[in-house]
């Protein structure tokens, strides 16, 4: 599975905030297992927190989308899913031999 998504920061000083998405990101690719295969991972992982003075920033990264690929004997199945917080099914077949 490859995940993709944004990253978000958050910063300013004390009675003022200011929050922007910043740049895209796609995770280096990741093996997850065999079939049947459930895998679970929060949307969103807390990055880097700076605090100097006043002033605060605070970077997360959001996942938005995956690709899920099967793969058995040089066969290849694939398919591109959202996140929305919700459970997702996924059913791949790879081609008949």
């Amino acid at each position: 599975m490859i995940r993709y998504g944004v990253t978000e920061a958050q910063g300013g000083v004390p009675g003022v905030s200011v929050s922007g998405v910043g740049e895209s990101f796609e995770d280096p690719p990741m093996a997850l297992g065999t079939s049947p295969l459930k895998y679970e991972f929060k949307l969103e992982e807390s990055g880097e927190r700076l605090s100097m003075g006043g002033l605060f920033v605070k970077v997360a990264r959001k996942f938005t989308e995956g690709l899920i690929r099967a793969e058995k004997d040089g066969e290849v199945a694939e398919r591109r899913v959202r996140f929305s917080g919700e459970p997702v099914m996924v059913e791949l077949s790879l081609p008949a031999q």
